[in-house]
């Protein structure tokens, strides 16, 4: 892991959180920042993680009522 030096500004009470937060966790400023800035980008980049068959899944229409469960069935057994 490469180590960059950068300077940032960051708002007297974001600090005091991540330096309270260090405190508690008995680690460095720098450590927490790092986890913290990791978190939120595993969370704001998780849509790339999502399982396709999540991304399958939505709200549509069919002009006959039909049972998920059957089609289901019959697709495993090879009838559809």
């Amino acid at each position: 892991m490469a180590i960059v030096t950068k300077e940032i500004k960051i708002d007297t009470r974001l600090f005091e959180s991540i330096s309270m937060i260090a405190k508690r966790e008995n680690t460095t400023e720098d450590k927490v920042l790092n986890k913290i800035i990791e978190n939120g980008l595993n969370v704001e980049y998780a849509v790339e993680n999502v399982p396709d068959f999540l991304e399958m899944g939505g709200v549509f229409t069919t002009d006959e009522p039909f049972s998920a469960v059957e089609d289901k069935r019959k697709l495993r057994t090879g009838e559809l």
